[in-house]
Order: C-alpha cells, then structure tokens, then sequence
C-alpha cells in the first residue's frame, strides 16, 4: 500500500495491538498527528505515528484520505500545539464543532486557524503554542501541572486518562521535544544523571 502521508481529522484515534476492537489499546492518535499506511486488513489499518514511529491498527472509519497536495504541504509544515487541556473548536459556519485534547497538533495555522480538507477553524491566539524549549524549567513544570489527578489510563495521552509514558511525551511535545511512546525507549534518550544531586526539574 502506497499512500501518501495521512494526517488524523479526529480529535482521538484509539490504536490497537491487533486488528480487533477487542485487542489492547496500545496507544492514541491525536488531531494532526501525522502517520502512514503499512497494510489493510478487513475493516483495519496498520499505521505507523511519523513522530514515534509506533504501530499499531486503528479502525478504516476513522481514518480519511489526506491526499497528494494536502500531504506534501504537510510534509513541510511546522505544527502548533494545543496547550489546555481541551479546546473547542468550531468551522466557519458553525456546522463542525469538538473538542482538541491537549497535545493535538495544529498544522497551518498562519491565518490563526486549522486548515484541513478546505474547513477552516478559528482558533483563540492563547490555546496552541509554537513549541520552543527556551525557558524550559518553567514551561515543563507549567505543562505537567496540568495533569494533576488525571485517572491512569493504560495507552492513553489526554485528560480523559493517560499513562505515565503518554504523560511525559504529552509534556515534552509540548516543549518542542519529540519522545519515544514507552517508557524503556523514553529512558535511553537524553542524558544520564550520575548523581540525585545534579537531577533538574523535566
């Protein structure tokens, strides 16, 4: 299977270890992640995430074509991202309307909006960020904040529950820091502290 880059359109895809409804929810796809298309099975995909490089299968109708243009301009665009934990959306004719969990990636926004499939979505200046490290001490605490008493959720990366990896990668995208999705390929990134002593905030 040969398609071009896809990106989600829904505010949250569950991604299953097999091609079941029935098998472990590994991960989830946020609105404007980008992913690729490995294989088709029945009603299944088996996708790849670009930013993790995780597999796994999401189910064919929550899956929409990007298309050959809107992929290439994808390919080059620099992503905002939400930075409360739900945003609410709306198109210009106020027929769309949901919610974006914190993290969703915001591809196009030069005209303060979401453009995607010709719907644009006007967005609040305050609700996505340009990820940027700088100021990181007080950004990460600002960010994993947020997520105080949000119930553990095996696979999950939003409010409504999410898990301890999910949590960290949620904090650091946010920071303009790509992570690995699990934990024992989370701690073989960065740099090793020898001493408690030395340890920083993030």
């Amino acid at each position: 299977m040969n398609l071009p880059l896809q990106i989600c359109h829904l505010p949250l895809v569950p991604i299953r270890a097999t091609a079941s409804h029935k098998a472990e929810m590994i991960t989830q796809l946020l609105f404007g992640e980008l992913y690729s298309i490995l294989e088709s099975e029945n009603n299944w995909l088996q996708i790849k995430i670009v930013d993790d490089g995780y597999l796994g299968w999401i189910d064919k109708n929550q899956h929409q074509n990007t298309g050959e243009i809107e992929a290439n301009k994808l390919q080059n665009s620099l992503p905002n991202i939400a930075c409360q934990a739900f945003i609410k959306v709306q198109n210009t004719n106020n027929t769309v309307e949901f919610y974006l969990p914190f993290g969703a990636r915001l591809h196009f926004l030069d005209k303060n909006d979401i453009g995607f499939n010709g719907i644009l979505y006007p967005l609040k200046i305050n609700e996505f960020i340009l990820p940027n490290p700088t100021n990181f001490e007080q950004n990460v605490e600002k960010f994993a904040s947020q997520f105080l008493n949000v119930p553990y959720l095996w696979g999950g990366k939003t409010h409504f529950g999410i898990d301890c990896s999910g949590f960290t990668q949620q904090v650091f995208i946010a920071l303009g820091i790509k992570l690995q999705r699990d934990a024992w390929q989370q701690a073989q990134q960065g740099i090793v502290v020898d001493f408690l002593e030395t340890a920083k905030l993030g």
